[in-house]
């Protein structure tokens, strides 16, 4: 996966036949990221390969402002409706759309394109990359493209097209920073604008407001509709099981992984550069990290590690805090084998050091945010970092014997060994489909 720019370029094409709003926007367009076009495609019926597909111009704006936030801030997801959010297979109006598929993290979006085969229409879509784009560059090439078809409907004498007031309602959206907030909230819970439950984004804003719109956010990304039953549970009785952790020299801690948190960087280097950093303060030596050395850096017992006292019907883990100026928080782990407790309790810490001040809720969740991600990736090098892995491993692929014996080694889990070694480039990213 590479990580290079996204753009959208056209070029009108004349027609015959059709709408005047179908003539005027007929176009060759060409989908790129990562230096790649994404709408490479070989024409069998002319036996010719192009980089761009004759399309409609204005169904592809259209489609994106309609899908503006979702396509924008909505992490993947199962379901047919996210799908008809987010591929362009969905567009239809009878054009032969590619299969590019848009997923944010939040911060990034991956954009992934699979090869297809359309068969009789004589069209074969080539393109098999995925590529990883910031979203304020998406949403600028995204916009100029939707403000070019529009202009172009104009100089056809189309005014009040559907683009036009649905562009006009996302423009009016994105410059109102409450209205924005709404929106992106409407969108990580699945919800097209404009159609969530009144009560349910009134609660959630109130929630925002007593733990953190941030927090907030992350749990309506991943529990949706059923965030605000969530969040009640998640009050005084639940946060009085919680057991407080001590982190030494919070703050000095927290100073130096904000100075190294360059904004190029991934949300897997991030949280990588974080652990080592909080490996190094803690005094934490080589190699790997036992639930008595655990329990010694952060005041607690080993019993917390191993069985703790837990909700067992709680589907997330959590962390309670008063701000994030302070060494103190309190964690919450749902029961997991002792490697999934180790993983959640280290998920929580990176988040304790990174999250904004406002958060008094540290919520650890399964969707795929990129504050999730950081969390994941923290766990997984503070735990297990990879030069000490790699060096227990030694030179070669490592067979599954060999994965087990390392997870023995760190006390985590094979599949995070799997895990790590995928990210690396070491295992192919089918080894872990093939163990689910």
């Amino acid at each position: 996966m590479t990580t290079d720019g996204f753009s959208i370029d056209f070029e009108w094409l004349s027609r015959e036949y059709g709408s005047r709003l179908e003539r005027a926007t007929l176009a060759e367009i060409g989908i790129m990221a990562g230096g790649v076009y994404l709408t490479e495609l070989e024409d069998l019926k002319s036996r010719t390969i192009r980089t761009r597909a004759r399309l409609s111009a204005y169904d592809f704006a259209l489609w994106l402002a309609g899908n503006w936030w979702r396509l924008c801030f909505e992490p993947p997801k199962e379901g047919l409706d996210w799908q008809l959010s987010h591929s362009t297979t969905s567009i239809g109006g009878g054009y032969i759309w590619p299969d590019i598929v848009f997923a944010s993290d939040g911060g990034r979006v991956l954009v992934q394109a699979t090869p297809a085969f359309l068969q009789g229409h004589g069209i074969r879509y080539l393109s098999g990359s995925a590529h990883s784009v910031p979203v304020r560059e998406f949403e600028r090439k995204s916009a100029g493209f939707i403000e070019a078809v529009l202009e172009a409907t104009m100089q056809a004498g189309l005014e009040n097209t559907e683009l036009g007031c649905v562009w006009n309602e996302v423009q009016k959206e994105r410059s109102d920073p409450e209205l924005a907030g709404k929106r992106k909230l409407e969108a990580l819970m699945g919800f097209d604008s404009g159609e969530t439950p009144p009560d349910l984004l009134e609660a959630l804003i109130r929630a925002g407001q007593r733990y953190g719109s941030e927090a907030v956010q992350e749990i309506a990304a991943a529990f949706e509709e059923g965030s605000v039953s969530l969040l009640d549970r998640l009050g005084e009785n639940i946060r009085n099981q919680a057991v407080t952790l001590k982190l030494p020299n919070c703050a000095e801690l927290r100073s130096s992984i904000d100075k190294k948190m360059r904004r190029t960087l991934m949300p897997w280097q991030k949280a990588e550069e974080a652990a080592g950093l909080a490996r190094k303060s803690w005094s934490v030596n080589n190699g790997p990290l036992s639930n008595a050395r655990l329990a010694e850096i952060f005041q607690i017992s080993q019993d917390f590690i191993s069985t703790g006292e837990d909700c067992p019907d709680l589907p997330v883990h959590a962390g309670f805090r008063n701000g994030g100026g302070h060494a103190e928080f309190k964690a919450l782990l749902s029961r997991r084998p002792v490697t999934s407790r180790r993983f959640a309790l280290a998920r929580l810490i990176g988040d304790h050091l990174t999250a904004g001040k406002k958060d008094c809720l540290l919520p650890a969740t399964g969707v795929y945010t990129q504050r999730q991600k950081f969390q994941r990736a923290f766990a997984q090098e503070f735990l297990c970092p990879f030069i000490d892995l790699w060096q227990f491993l030694g030179a070669g692929r490592p067979d599954e014997e060999a994965i087990e014996e390392a997870a023995s080694h760190f006390q985590v889990s094979p599949l995070l060994i799997r895990s790590t070694l995928v990210n690396k480039g070491i295992l192919e990213r089918e080894t872990l489909s093939e163990r689910c």
